[in-house]
């Protein structure tokens, strides 16, 4: 009988340092075209960092770059020859609306979907690192893939724990079309 595990949604996600320094991983967003990478610590998961908050904490913290007003040895250094963890104790230290990174929750590859149930509830909430046998980060759960997939695929188990995958079943069944399913519904 076939078993279907968290595995088979794996979004492919760069992993960077925290000693990166933030010229290296905007260059990463850009090569990479993506939105979020995970950031690590040697072999420890840190979180993720979105372009979005990152954009966000340039524009709103307070970090100087150098000009003729600094004097002395201790002149600001410019954002993008800053590490991630100088940028994220900057960030600890000024007063912002979100943190710098997004906590991140590790679950084996192998955590079949029938065992996700605890997950479910912070599953708009939180990122997911799918770490394989050996350890290693294999990317971020897609959850919109797996929204689909749970929404098409019922299981008596998921349904108890989550009243909106039942929705969402209920509605993928009847045939009703959502918004999103047709983007010219919400024009008309």
């Amino acid at each position: 009988m076939y078993v279907a595990a968290v595995g088979e949604f794996i979004q492919a996600t760069p992993v960077c340092t925290q000693t990166a320094r933030l010229k290296a991983v905007l260059r990463l967003f850009r090569q990479a075209r993506c939105q979020r990478v995970i950031v690590a610590d040697g072999q420890h998961l840190v979180g993720t960092l979105s372009l979005h908050r990152l954009t966000s904490f340039l524009f709103e913290a307070e970090v100087e770059a150098p000009d003729s007003r600094s004097h002395g040895s201790e002149a600001a250094i410019a954002p993008w020859q800053q590490t991630l963890q100088e940028l994220f104790l900057s960030a600890e230290n000024a007063d912002l609306l979100e943190p710098l990174y997004e906590p991140l929750v590790e679950l084996s590859a192998n955590l079949p979907i029938s065992q996700l149930a605890p997950y479910l509830k912070d599953l708009e909430q939180r990122q997911y690192a799918l770490i394989d046998q050996s350890g290693d980060c294999l990317g971020l759960l897609n959850q919109t893939q797996l929204l689909k997939f749970l929404a098409l695929n019922p299981t008596p188990e998921l349904q108890e724990r989550s009243p909106g995958i039942a929705e969402m079943q209920r509605l993928g069944q009847s045939g009703e079309k959502t918004v999103a399913d047709d983007p010219f519904k919400a024009i008309a």
